[in-house]
């Protein structure tokens, strides 16, 4: 019984960054690893890797800045500035590059508003469905006509 009691005290050795991962207690062989959790099942249990320890990610927000080390969440479209804090202490944000575009909620209003002007132009040329076309016959126009006599 005490056999049966070492091996569940025992943790495993948790999988590798883009392996499985591992539904057990399980620890990193590597040190410079963190234990990680990648995913959870259906019923809910969570699901452990090892992946190499991350800096936290800097911030974006226009006039903050991140008081400790970080990178951008993404390297290709956002570049990392020093800055300081009020008191003089170095912080750090990120930026994206010159040229990249973001699409953000106002950009979304104004797709979303030219659409409805679009809808409502369109709306405003289409035929009516119950409207006829033709003109109605003059009528009592008759008398005005002039003969023309052929020779």
């Amino acid at each position: 019984s005490t056999g049966v009691f070492a091996l569940r005290s025992m943790t495993s050795i948790c999988p590798a960054e883009g392996e499985q991962c591992s539904f057990e207690d399980c620890t990193c062989s590597n040190s410079s690893h963190v234990r990680e959790l990648v995913n959870v099942s259906l019923d809910g249990r969570p699901c452990f890797a090892c992946e190499p320890q991350r800096l936290p990610a800097c911030t974006e927000v226009s006039d903050q800045c991140t008081p400790e080390a970080c990178a951008c969440a993404n390297s290709r479209t956002h570049v990392k500035y020093n800055a300081s804090t009020v008191d003089g202490s170095l912080c750090f944000y990120c930026e994206p590059v010159a040229g990249t575009f973001t699409f953000g909620r106002s950009e979304v209003l104004l797709v979303v508003l030219l659409v409805f002007l679009l809808a409502l132009w369109r709306s405003g040329r289409q035929p009516r469905l119950k409207a006829t076309l033709r003109l109605p016959r003059r009528s009592g126009d008759q008398h005005r006509a002039i003969r023309v006599s052929q020779q």
